[in-house]
């Protein structure tokens, strides 16, 4: 990857495994500044309450510096990033005599045993247990008092923290005022140079690296100046893609510096006590005992401790503000350049998601029977097992309309699109991790390359919204698993598909936090409730009063009229009296087969949807004359066309669906006929070829509706955003408003795009097929 893509990536998804704080969570979905914490320092370090307060006042620091604090633990066995403060007193009270058996000192190594014991037991983490899980949330910037290092006698002993290898392997910048005191400083920074590890100080008159109490040390570092030339070191190593991390050393406070002579000789007093105790042996008790010791010798080392930390979170949250502001800078810059030079204000307005896929996410487990079992239909019923193949692949109608969108708008390297290689499709799907399924389908999209951050666990929102425990007990990821005899045909199956759907109580779903993104688009499949697709339609509109164009997929018979069912909640609300005319249709565009449509058109009329002034003669003569000059096929009579123009005065654009015989596309004024396009071979090397029979070629079926659908998606994003010669007219003003010759070419270059898709899914065994990202250049 090349280093600017590399940079210019959407934030990663958290790992599924850890459970992040609401304000964390919605920070780094918006790439603002934040800043993790760990939590040995509450836990082991200093004593209660003392350690309370300044859990607290940390926290309250880096508020007030423009960041989102991210104290991390493990809690009950779950690793949490972004504490609430009943688990702050929690970690709090471990420091008590009567409760320090609770908590556990975790390192890299402890995590996963911590997280076994489960229920009852706290891990604190240290410097690299944070760095560990920081990383995985997507966190770069981390503030702490001191990192550990090499203890005195580290010579013989190798007595060597963790916390210097951890920095050698995750790309995790951790400010603290050098080493603790108690270690052997010189050879520390010996450590961290031969581990390849960047050390820097904010010492701008010396340049010499801290030495925790003071700023002194006699050893000097490259220095950066202010907290921007820290946030360019930062960016410049997640450029050119380093995995190693960096320590920037701030010196403490000047008013404390004074007394950090005299806590220093207290220190030096309990290292000697510690060897002549034999502590110096019992390995990760060695570092709380002396900070203890310390105290006793020194009491006002508590409140150097306090003052160095709290001002290493200051100098942290400064930095991740930069950081992130130099971060968006280039983000802007790269899509400028993309766009072909789009004014600055509006590449300023793209925001995080800029194409939103709420539907069904599912792991498809297809069970083929060896072709030489014969009869398998009448052997079925038999108490025994078949030879076969078993294919776990992932399906869901709103996941393959993602994956066909994502691969269109991921232009190959021999592409001739000038387009964003930041992955720009955004699924939103309920799953859950506490099943092996789970784990399938968020690895799987990450090694398609797609955002996971859209996928929430049922699970978690069970723990926030205690009031649903018994709708959502015993859910599990979505799963399809079929058995197929030796001519793929369909023998049985099963569906485990009772998994909540995605509604009003998601939050991902309310109102206040849609807004926040404001995408170019939104697409829904048919498999959300009738409520859940009316929630989002009237959450759709921007503050300047823009509606975001919404593209519905049918998905299935049954559920083609879910959107009339929607439709018919927004009319009972007077959704479309709030300024937005009776005349202006719900949503913009929808793709559904010529039997769907029927049964749309039959409900609307059936619900009052359609009123009966919509009069067949009155509209007869504009119809007959587009069915003239628009030299549709004879199987697209007037009855269908009056249909088709009903649908679309409450859905904008429909693109409707004949299989081999094409696309009838029609909006207000305008139609238009696209015939099948013809196959081509999946693409085994740099060529395809054309297949001159079509229909002994056809692989597969069960995906090219939902990939026809990702094709109209990433049409009309490429051309509401300008990439695409199509014309520069901005979908969200509504496709009803421009002249008909240019968006009659508009609508069929779209619709060609989604007839290519479909086709690529058509000759393969994958719901969505390959080649897809050269697909832009064809039209």
């Amino acid at each position: 990857m090349l280093p600017t893509a590399r940079l210019l990536q959407r934030p990663r998804a958290p790992h599924p495994s850890l459970l992040l704080s609401q304000a964390v969570k919605a920070s780094l979905a918006k790439s603002r500044p934040v800043v993790a914490l760990e939590s040995t320092i509450i836990s082991h370090g200093l004593p209660y309450p003392l350690n309370l307060q300044v859990a607290r006042e940390l926290e309250a620091v880096i508020h007030e510096n423009g960041a989102t604090p991210a104290t991390i633990a493990i809690v009950d066995g779950v690793p949490k990033v972004g504490l609430e403060d009943s688990d702050l007193n929690r970690l709090a009270e471990c420091a008590l005599p009567e409760k320090s058996e609770l908590a556990i000192k975790t390192s890299r190594r402890d995590i996963s045993y911590i997280m076994a014991k489960g229920k009852g037991f706290i891990g604190g983490t240290t410097v690299s247990g944070t760095m560990v899980l920081a990383h995985m949330a997507g966190i770069d910037i981390f503030a702490t008092g001191g990192i550990g290092g090499v203890h005195r006698g580290g010579e013989t002993s190798m007595d060597v923290s963790a916390d210097l290898s951890e920095l050698s392997r995750t790309p995790v910048s951790v400010f603290c005022s050098g080493p603790k005191s108690i270690l052997d400083i010189p050879r520390t920074l010996e450590v961290l140079e031969s581990l390849g590890v960047g050390v820097l100080t904010f010492n701008d008159k010396t340049s010499e690296f801290p030495s925790f109490y003071t700023s002194k040390s006699g050893l000097k570092v490259p220095r950066v100046a202010s907290f921007s030339d820290a946030a360019k070191v930062i960016l410049s190593a997640k450029e050119i893609g380093l995995e190693s991390g960096h320590v920037f050393g701030v010196p403490i406070p000047s008013s404390y510096e004074a007394e950090g002579e005299q806590i220093q000789q207290a220190v030096e007093r309990a290292v000697r006590e510690s060897f002549e105790q034999g502590i110096d042996k019992k390995g990760k008790e060695v570092t709380p005992w002396l900070l203890k010791r310390v105290g006793e010798l020194a009491p006002q080392s508590k409140d150097s401790n306090r003052a160095l930390v709290v001002n290493n979170a200051k100098f942290a949250a400064k930095t991740a503000v930069e950081y992130e502001k130099m971060r968006e800078e280039r983000r802007n810059a790269k899509n400028t350049h993309s766009l072909g030079g789009l004014d600055e204000s509006a590449v300023s307005k793209r925001a995080f998601g800029d194409l939103l896929v709420f539907g069904s996410a599912a792991v498809d487990l297809t069970s083929t029977v060896s072709s030489s079992v014969p009869k398998i239909s009448s052997a079925f019923h038999q108490a025994t097992t078949f030879p076969g193949r078993v294919e776990v692949s992932l399906g869901g109608v709103g996941r393959n309309i993602a994956e066909a969108a994502h691969k269109i708008l991921s232009p190959s390297s021999s592409s001739s699109s000038s387009m964003t290689l930041t992955p720009v499709v955004k699924l939103v799907a309920p799953y859950s991790r506490k099943d092996v399924f789970g784990k399938i389908l968020i690895d799987g999209l990450r090694d398609l390359g797609m955002r996971t951050d859209g996928l929430f666990s049922i699970d978690e929102v069970r723990r926030s919204d205690t009031h649903q425990i018994s709708k959502f007990d015993g859910t599990r990821t979505a799963v399809c698993s079929l058995v197929l005899d030796g001519e793929g045909d369909l023998v049985s199956g099963v569906a485990d598909m009772d998994i909540p759907a995605i509604d009003s109580s998601s939050p991902l779903l309310d109102s206040e936090g849609q807004q926040s993104l404001w995408p170019e688009l939104i697409a829904i499949d048919g498999n959300l409730s009738p409520e859940s697709i009316a929630h989002i339609i009237s959450s759709s509109t921007t503050e300047e009063g823009r509606r975001i164009p919404i593209l519905f997929e049918p998905t299935s018979l049954a559920k083609s009229t879910r959107i009339l069912e929607a439709f018919e909640i927004l009319e009972k609300v007077g959704w479309k009296e709030d300024g937005r005319g009776r005349d202006a249709p719900f949503i913009h565009f929808s793709t559904p087969n010529y039997i769907e449509l029927k049964q749309m058109h039959k409900a609307a009329r059936e619900k009052g949807l359609i009123l009966d002034t919509c009069n067949v003669e009155e509209i007869k003569g504009s119809l007959e004359r587009i069915l003239q000059e628009s030299k549709l096929p004879d199987f697209i009579g007037l009855e269908m066309l009056v249909e088709v123009e009903e649908i679309s005065r409450l859905i904008g654009t429909v693109f409707v669906k004949f299989g081999s015989r094409g696309v009838l596309g029609r909006e207000r004024l305008i139609a238009f006929h696209q015939p099948a396009c013809q196959l081509e071979s999946a693409p085994s090397s740099s060529q395809t070829s054309t297949v001159s029979d079509p229909a002994s070629t056809v692989v597969n079926t069960t995906g090219a509706g939902d990939s026809f659908a990702g094709g109209i998606l990433a049409g009309q994003y490429l051309n509401s955003v300008g990439i695409l010669n199509l014309g520069r007219r901005g979908v969200a003003a509504g496709p009803w408003s421009s002249s008909e010759s240019r968006e009659r070419t508009v609508l069929e270059k779209i619709c060609r795009l989604g007839q290519l898709a479909a086709g690529k899914s058509l000759v393969s065994n994958k719901a969505v097929g390959d080649g897809l990202d050269m697909l832009v250049d064809k039209i």
